[in-house]
């Protein structure tokens, strides 16, 4: 039984048909759910484990893209994205953003498995400053949809850590983030973890990295 009516769970599918079965599952009775495939075609396996998902296929792009599509799709006040390799464990609690409309993000706890372990407690006070210096939060946050479309969605050419990017951009704009102390999704760390593969070119990631701090430092709302 759906028993989260403002969110809809976004399942992003890059490259692990090999996990996006036990991902599914994760989500399930939390939320209606959309899949996005950005590079293969994961219909039959969204088919068979959650038929009633809707699904979105867009060949051939970079993950920015393809969130962003698949938000465009979101008939609820608020979202959450979800990778195919990751478990989702709660979903944050929609009353930060119900009873704040200056909130546009709500975040928590992510425990890591894989192989690495750990549990990863949510940053208290996340500011634009503060986000310069790092990533100071989980993809796997609670979005309000009209928070993404006023700084104009992600990215779609940034080329590492898109989250990131667009925390910096939600930040700038105004938006405040709001923490809970609840653990919200199992992050899977494997060998082709997207992160991981990023960082063994070390030359390549500083880049992106460069890259996606000065278009965030550049972007103005004007430009949405």
């Amino acid at each position: 039984m759906i028993t989260a009516n403002k969110t809809t769970i976004i399942t992003t599918v890059h490259d692990r048909l090999d996990f996006l079965e036990e991902s599914l599952l994760s989500t399930v009775g939390k939320a209606p759910i959309i899949v996005v495939s950005d590079v293969i075609d994961a219909y039959p396996v969204v088919s068979r484990v959650v038929p009633e998902a809707r699904y979105l296929h867009i060949p051939r792009c970079l993950l920015g893209k393809a969130r962003n599509e698949a938000a465009k799709l979101v008939d609820t006040p608020y979202f959450i994205i979800v990778d195919d390799d990751d478990r989702l464990l709660n979903l944050p609690d929609e009353s930060f953003l119900d009873n704040d409309p200056n909130v546009g993000v709500v975040y928590g706890n992510y425990l890591k498995f894989g192989i690495e372990s750990g549990r990863m407690v949510a940053c208290q006070n996340i500011t634009y400053e503060g986000l310069l210096r790092q990533n100071l939060l989980f993809q796997s946050s609670l979005i309000r949809k009209t928070a993404w479309e006023s700084v104009g969605g992600w990215w779609e050419d940034c080329p590492v850590a898109e989250d990131w990017e667009f925390w910096i951009r939600m930040a700038k704009f105004g938006w405040k983030f709001s923490p809970e102390n609840k653990d919200i999704v199992h992050y899977r760390l494997h060998p082709s973890s997207g992160w991981l593969v990023s960082m063994r070119d070390n030359k390549k990631h500083k880049e992106g990295i460069n890259m996606l701090l000065n278009h965030a430092i550049n972007w103005s709302p004007e430009n949405v």
